[in-house]
Formats: structure tokens, sequence, C-alpha cells
């Protein structure tokens, strides 16, 4: 089993805006952009960084109460076999919000569990 860094998301109110807000400040445009099955309006979207890396930005109303708006992110991370990484982070004790389930409203297969660090920071474990 092996974990990597995905990226980091930050969740926000309106990702259409967010998405012009930082196309002006990386001079990059987003390489995915997810409007929702049945509205016209981003889901999500993401930046490539370096080394494969992505910086994301997501919907407010995509998240669950696990996630809250603004002064915030998520730690995005994948894993090769989702349910050894969950029963690796309960063996830890780490704080669990969510165990592992299907995103449902993502027109992609996306599993994830969703976790705090320490200090209450969230951390998404998941697998496509």
């Amino acid at each position: 089993m092996s974990i990597t860094i995905g990226g980091v998301f930050f969740t926000v109110k309106d990702v259409d805006k967010s998405i012009e807000f930082y196309k002006k400040l990386l001079d990059i445009e987003p390489y995915a952009i997810e409007k929702y099955i049945d509205k016209d309006i981003s889901r999500w979207a993401e930046f490539g960084l370096a080394d494969g890396m992505h910086f994301g930005l997501i919907n407010e109303s995509a998240m669950g109460k696990e996630r809250k708006l603004g002064n915030n992110s998520v730690l995005n991370l994948y894993t090769d076999n989702l349910q050894e990484a969950y029963e690796k982070v309960k063996h830890l004790g780490f704080n669990v919000l969510c165990e592992p389930s299907n995103v449902e409203d993502s027109p992609y297969s996306y599993e994830c569990f969703i976790m705090e660090d320490l200090d209450g920071n969230l951390i998404e474990i998941a697998h496509m």
C-alpha cells in the first residue's frame, strides 16, 4: 500500500469567480472544470502544478457538513487501497469524520473518507 499527495482543494462560495481570480494570480488555466450534472455552475476546478501536484477549488454546496467555507483547505491524498488506508488510520486512533464511501454526486467513480489532523484540518484520502 502507498499513500501519496494528490493536491489541495479550497472550498469556495463561487467556483467560477474563483477560477478567474486564480487564473490571474497563477497565470495558468485550469486543466479541468466539472459542472454540476443538472446545473450550469462549476462544481470544482483544478490547476496543474509542478511535479504532478494540483490545486483545486470546490463549491461549498458540493461539500458535506464536514467542510466549512473560507480560511481552510483540504489535503487530498490518494491511495491504491482505500480500505487498507482506512484501517491504518483507525488503528492509529485518528479522528475519522466519515467512513469510506462512493461520492454520489460526481460523474466519476470516486471513493474517499475524511479525517482530521490534530488541529482539526481536514484530510481526504481517496481512491479513483
